[in-house]
């Protein structure tokens, strides 16, 4: 890939599609045992977008950037297709849950009584679990407007970023987390644990790598870095270009969308890069139970 273009619509494209992969998260929380570093809740990286885990009774989810749409592919080989274009996040969720609940969750929300099945959902989960979102964060009414060029050309940039990932971590050794999308940040991410935190705990020390497709400061895709804990005595080592320190808000190494868009091939951009980054921050790596 080069020469990456996004358009300028990718802002209501980029928040349209993060509001559909959202409505995952929920469905595996009611679906799954909770796993170690929350595992049951993110999605798996395909070249047309993401897909959910294997649902308990052979059902898969699909969030399809390609073709602007959520497939329900049922067990047993049906599938259900909702288009980005007929629906708000709230429709698009009260749509999918109506499909779900004639088999995936049917034992879920058969104790259930709500006016939606969206707030019935929440409203179990926070009953059982905590608080994991709020009602508003997948209820959004304001139209899913998503431009099939600029979600195609992010599809495309997702996988080969997700591609340069899974390579770079051939070259490692010690525990890892699979490479997965977060429904609730859309982040691509992965965590290396350092050798002593055998528990594989990312509350103890460990490496993210992860690409994020927007955040506060940063509008198009970008890749991030960063260590935790971060030592007292922790001096920025200097990077290879076009990795940044970043300075603004969160403590860590960024690649910003332009520098990305000009790589020849940006999966082995991504997988050289990494491979370097990790060698300088594994020395500043300190577990805390040590």
């Amino acid at each position: 890939m080069t020469n990456i273009e996004l358009g300028s619509n990718w802002g209501p494209t980029s928040i349209a599609l993060h509001q559909a992969a959202m409505l995952l998260g929920p469905i595996q929380n009611a679906l799954f045992a909770k796993r170690r570093n929350f595992l049951q809740l993110p999605m798996f990286i395909q070249p047309y977008g993401l897909v959910s885990h294997e649902l308990p009774r052979g059902g898969r989810i699909k969030v399809n950037f390609n073709h602007q749409r959520i497939d329900y592919e049922v067990g047993g080989g049906d599938a259900k297709h909702f288009a980005f274009q007929d629906h708000t996040q709230a429709s698009l969720y009260e749509a999918l849950l109506t499909e779900l609940k004639q088999d995936e969750l049917a034992d879920f929300f058969a104790d259930v009584e709500s006016d939606t099945l969206a707030a019935g959902l929440l409203t179990k989960l926070h009953a059982n679990q905590g608080e994991f979102l709020k009602i508003e964060d997948v209820t959004h009414t304001d139209p899913l407007t998503v431009d099939s060029d600029s979600a195609s050309t992010f599809a495309k940039m997702l996988y080969d970023v997700y591609t340069g990932v899974a390579r770079f971590r051939a070259h490692l050794e010690g525990h890892m987390t699979p490479i997965v999308v977060w429904p609730e940040h859309f982040d691509l991410s992965t965590l290396w644990f350092h050798p002593d935190n055998a528990t594989m705990d990312e509350h103890d020390a460990h490496i993210n790598f992860g690409f994020a497709p927007f955040s506060p400061g940063f509008e198009k895709p970008y890749l991030y870095v960063y260590i935790y804990p971060y030592p007292d005595d922790f001096e920025q080592p200097a990077l290879p270009a076009p990795a940044v320190w970043n300075s603004d808000g969160f403590r860590g190494i960024v690649v910003r969308f332009d520098d990305l868009a000009q790589q020849a091939d940006l999966a082995q951009f991504v997988e050289q890069l990494y491979i370097g980054l990790f060698d300088i921050l594994v020395p500043h790596l300190k577990t805390i139970n040590a």
